[in-house]
């Protein structure tokens, strides 16, 4: 079995390694590390952001470089203050490369220096990120669904309209919701997980849940395990939400206690998927205004007020108009984005 969990500064320093980057590994080496890259679907991304440091790091003359006179020129340009010095002493990649250099014969030192320069590039990363900058992970379009896959096994589902900033740490995951998304959050002790909106926040521990938060408030909901809400300028505690529990929260107020839902009307759509239990058309109007960017007009206001139950494809706009249309009992004209619903037909 080809070897796993590697971490990007354990490949750009293993001789074998390099030498696969460079066309030049024996029929054993490309064999490892074929298997290796097949193993796991996350190597395949590790791959691709070694080979792009590896390749930015390529140069015709390259002497060994001095890694104390390196490291004291880029905490120079840092202003590194002592925890941040620290930092960079203890980054593992440069004690394997210490460690690997006095190994390494003349024929190695080309690829030892390149692996020097990649290992300062990766502290210089680490220090400029560890700050925690929120950057953007994922943004879908109207219509649009997207799954992302964290380091820890954890997954997210995006839904229509929606964008996730985030940063990870082995401490921390922490990510700003605008949208809708539904996590399923890998148990760690040792790792907070929380989730923010414009109106609070969420922290977890193990669990999948779904956020809404599209300016107009935020909901949760819990399909496993517990999490916490935080209300943004409100002066009550967290709240503790159980599976089977929603919650809605604007900022400053609470929109009555947790209760009690069936909780595939708000999770069904990360499988492509609506389900309706009793839900006014109201509402679904506005989720379908929401995921597709359409504007529906109801000229009879009534039908508002509809309860509607079942499940349909979430693919498709046509296919859901159609479908609400024939349980109302009424017409429907389409026009751009535009979808005019007539009055109720009469029995």
């Amino acid at each position: 079995m080809a070897q796993s969990h590697l971490k990007i500064e354990d490949l750009i320093v293993d001789e074998s390694f390099q030498r696969w980057l460079d066309n030049k590994a024996s029929a054993s080496e490309e064999k490892h590390w074929i298997a290796w890259l097949q193993d796991d679907r996350d190597n395949s991304m590790l791959y691709r952001q070694a080979k792009e440091l590896w390749q930015t790091a390529q140069f015709r003359s390259v002497p060994a470089p001095n890694i104390e006179k390196e490291l004291a020129k880029l905490r120079k340009r840092l202003h590194a203050d002592p925890a941040s010095r620290a930092t960079v002493l203890k980054f593992p990649s440069l004690k394997l490369f210490w460690n690997y250099k006095q190994k390494t014969s003349k024929r190695g030192i080309r690829y030892a220096a390149i692996a020097a320069t990649i290992a300062l590039i990766i502290v210089t990363w680490n220090i400029f990120h560890s700050g925690n900058q929120l950057t953007e992970i994922a943004q879908t379009n109207y219509g649009e669904h997207k799954s992302i896959s964290l380091a820890d096994g954890s997954t997210i589902r995006l839904n229509a309209n929606t964008v996730l900033k985030g940063s990870t740490s082995p401490a921390h995951y922490q990510f700003v919701l605008k949208g809708e998304a539904c996590f399923q959050v890998v148990p760690a002790s040792n790792r907070r997980f929380t989730v923010k909106t414009v109106d609070g926040k969420i922290h977890v521990v193990g669990t999948k849940f779904v956020v809404h938060s599209r300016g107009d408030g935020t909901k949760a909901v819990v399909e496993e395990g517990v999490v916490q809400v935080e209300v943004f300028e409100s002066s009550d505690d967290l709240i503790e939400l159980k599976n089977g529990n929603i919650i809605n929260f604007h900022k400053g107020q609470i929109n009555g206690a947790p209760r009690k839902t069936n909780v595939l009307v708000h999770t069904s759509w990360a499988s492509d998927n609506l389900v309706f239990d009793e839900t006014s058309f109201e509402e679904i109007v506005q989720r379908i205004e929401e995921t597709f960017a359409v504007e529906i007009v109801v000229k009879d206001e009534s039908l508002l007020q509809e309860k509607v139950s079942g499940s349909i494809e979430n693919s498709d706009l046509r296919i859901i108009i159609e479908a609400l249309a024939k349980a109302l009992q009424v017409k429907y004209t389409q026009t751009g984005n535009t979808i005019v619903l007539e009055s109720k037909l009469e029995k």
